[in-house]
């Protein structure tokens, strides 16, 4: 697995570019289809995009490819979450959580 270009894919949506975190993403998950860390990331920076059926088409292998790692599970959950709920109030309802690569560092408590 490339370690710099994952972790770059992280940074990226760290710094809130999903588009720049989905392309780094997309490049690792078409030479590691295995890598779930990569569906991972790449399913995040899509949910950023409100591209809600292909975020949930890249955290659904992430999941499935690691089962013990809380991450993809997690994001997935919110992501199911929000659809339950856009459906429910007929597409008009925003997320109730923010994925957490839009937290203001201040506002994390040590």
């Amino acid at each position: 697995m490339n370690e710099l270009a994952l972790a770059e894919a992280f940074r990226l949506l760290q710094g809130a570019d999903a588009p720049g975190a989905l392309r780094a993403a997309a490049v690792i998950v078409a030479a590691e289809p295995g890598n779930a860390r990569a569906y991972l990331a790449a399913g995040i920076a899509l949910r950023a995009l409100r591209r809600w059926d292909a975020a949930r088409g890249a955290l659904e292998p992430a999941a499935r490819l690691a089962p013990g790692d809380y991450a993809a599970p997690h994001d997935l959950g919110l992501l199911l979450d929000h659809l339950a709920q856009a459906a429910e109030a007929g597409g008009r309802v925003a997320p109730r959580a923010r994925p957490a690569t839009h937290l203001a560092p201040e506002s994390v408590r040590a």
